[in-house]
């Protein structure tokens, strides 16, 4: 884990006779990290080749390498650590006609949890595909006949790790790339689906969120039917994620609304509604791209919500709501960096933001005018 130097004096005496356990100084150390996120202190992320940005993800296993898709189809790579330094603020995005490109706008992507190597992508091209970085090659492409909205890796199966996509349509198909088609349909007979997770501790379970606003849990070892479908909000699901132990569960609809759930029981522990100015949901695409973090002893969630980002804080049975404000145009997405306690964001302005605490920022600062200073410059004319 990245170390860091948010700790209270307080904290670290209590620590030191006795009175705060080590885990729980750790987590303090923690949400004080997280919390200062809101304080608006952010690195910007320039990019050489210009393009709004509508999907991001940072890879699971080494949280170093952010993947981004934009609005023209391309696909934009970039080395976290690299930003961290301070040596590199830039990378450029693949060309139209790359091999990883697509023709319109990606609608998401997602690094393989098993290996940063393997990456898939969804487009309004009405495709998936999924390419091998090192070789530069696609190995698969599937096509539909709507446009994927939401795919999904099941990140607890390294055996038979299935892809589950929502198209906006009452059929979500279960993609194997060992066989390199759909192995599996799930298919609704209630509403459209255009939001999917897997759940983090049980491989076989899958949650969907449709335009009606419910969530249904799967069983895909058999898949005949949900094996439950609850009402969650009103209007579409925009998304779903799930807390790292996989006992709750947040939902976030289109207009907003931030309900969080009991897996076991699936009765509501919490509900949240973000005031929004000119919100136009979009029923052909109402995804939410936003993201949790419990690492602390507090929750995390991001939400874009226009220009902003609401940054909500649930603890005790109780939310806060503070404002992160950096962005010029509608932010996308927004991905929480594990481990580091930082978070970046991407919007319509064309640049991606790491959201990260102030010991973090004076850090690269120092970083920056020390290679200012060392860099060999002279000409002898």
């Amino acid at each position: 884990m990245k170390p860091c130097c948010s700790a209270s004096p307080n904290s670290i005496s209590r620590r030191e006779i006795g009175i705060l356990k080590p885990l729980q100084l750790s987590r303090r150390i923690l949400d004080s990290r997280l919390t200062q996120l809101a304080a608006r202190r952010f690195i910007k992320v320039k990019l050489a080749k210009a393009a709004p940005i509508t999907c991001i993800d940072i890879d699971n296993n080494e949280h170093s390498f952010l993947l981004c898709g934009a609005s023209n189809g391309s696909i934009g790579l970039c080395n976290l650590h690299l930003v961290d330094d301070g040596t590199s603020h830039k990378w450029n995005l693949s060309n139209p006609g790359f091999p990883f490109s697509h023709d319109f706008m990606v609608t998401d992507c997602q690094w393989y949890p098993q290996d940063n190597q393997i990456g898939i992508t969804s487009s309004m091209d009405k495709t998936v595909k999924v390419f091998d970085l090192p070789s530069c090659s696609i190995i698969d492409t599937f096509k539909y006949d709507k446009p994927p909205l939401q795919i999904h890796w099941n990140e607890l199966d390294s055996n038979t790790p299935l892809i589950a996509v929502a198209h906006n349509s009452s059929n979500v198909p279960l993609l194997d790339l060992r066989v390199g088609e759909t192995s599996q349909h799930l298919r609704s007979k209630k509403s459209s689906i255009c939001a999917v997770r897997w759940c983090p501790t049980r491989r076989h379970i899958l949650a969907v969120g449709d335009i009606e606003g419910c969530v249904s849990f799967w069983d895909v070892r058999s898949g005949r039917s949900a094996l439950r479908r609850e009402k969650t909000t009103k209007g579409p699901v925009g998304g779903i994620k799930f807390s790292s132990n996989g006992v709750y569960s947040v939902v976030v609809a289109a207009s907003r609304v931030v309900s969080i759930w009991d897996i076991d029981s699936w009765k509501r522990i919490a509900k949240h509604k973000i005031n929004m100015t000119n919100l136009d949901l979009n029923r052909d695409n109402p995804c939410v791209r936003f993201d949790i973090s419990d690492e602390g002893d507090s929750l995390r969630i991001a939400v874009p919500c226009n220009e902003d980002i609401a940054y909500l804080n649930y603890n005790n049975g109780e939310f806060t709501e503070s404002r992160m404000r950096g962005h010029i145009s509608n932010v996308h997405a927004v991905r929480f960096r594990r481990h580091y306690q930082q978070l970046y964001s991407s919007s319509n302005d064309r640049t991606v933001l790491g959201w990260t605490d102030a010991f973090d920022c004076q850090q690269q600062e120092f970083l920056q005018d020390q290679q200012e200073a060392l860099r060999d410059d002279w000409d002898d004319d």
